[in-house]
C-alpha cells in the first residue's frame, strides 16, 4: 500500500503509524482546539500521512487529510475550513509536534506522543485565545 509518498511497510515500524481512536473514559474535562475521534498515520521517519476525523470546539464534525515532511516547513492542507497548513517536527521517534495554521496565523499547537508499549498516544493540544491566554487539555488515543 502506498499512501501520499509513505510506504506501508516503511510505516509499519514507526510507533506513530496505525488507526487511533480516542479514548472516551480518558477524555480531557475541558477539550480545546479540534478534538479528535480517528485517527490514520502513516509514518516513516521525518515523512507522516495523516487522515484525522473529529469535531471542532462548536460540535460540528471535520476531516483533515495530509502529508507532511516533519522538518519545520509549512505544509498546505487543502480543502478543509478549519486549518489551511501544518508545520510539524519529530523530536524522537515516539513523539511529533505540530503547529496548526489557519489564513497564515497559529491557532493550535500538538505534541503527540507514544507510549513506550506502542498502544497509547497522548495528545497535548494548547491553543491560544484573541487575548494572549492559553489553554490545555490532554487526549488520549488507543491503537486499534
Amino acid at each position: 500500500m502506498f499512501f501520499g509518498g509513505v510506504t506501508a511497510a516503511g510505516a509499519a515500524n514507526d510507533s506513530l503509524s496505525g488507526d487511533w481512536t480516542a479514548d472516551t473514559a480518558h477524555a480531557p474535562q475541558r477539550p480545546v482546539g479540534l478534538r479528535i475521534t480517528t485517527l490514520h498515520i502513516e509514518a516513516a521517519g521525518n515523512r507522516l500521512a495523516i487522515v484525522e476525523n473529529g469535531a471542532t470546539a462548536d460540535g460540528a464534525p471535520y476531516s483533515l487529510t495530509f502529508n507532511a515532511d516533519c522538518n519545520g516547513r509549512v505544509n498546505g492542507i487543502a480543502d478543509s475550513p478549519q486549518i489551511n497548513a501544518a508545520q510539524c517536527w519529530r523530536n524522537d521517534p515516539r513523539t511529533v509536534v505540530f503547529k496548526l495554521i489557519r489564513d497564515a496565523t497559529p491557532i493550535e499547537w500538538r505534541t503527540a506522543e507514544v507510549a513506550k508499549n506502542g498502544q497509547t498516544m497522548r495528545i497535548t493540544t494548547t491553543v491560544t485565545d484573541s487575548s494572549g491566554k492559553e489553554t490545555k487539555s490532554v487526549a488520549v488515543l488507543l491503537k486499534k
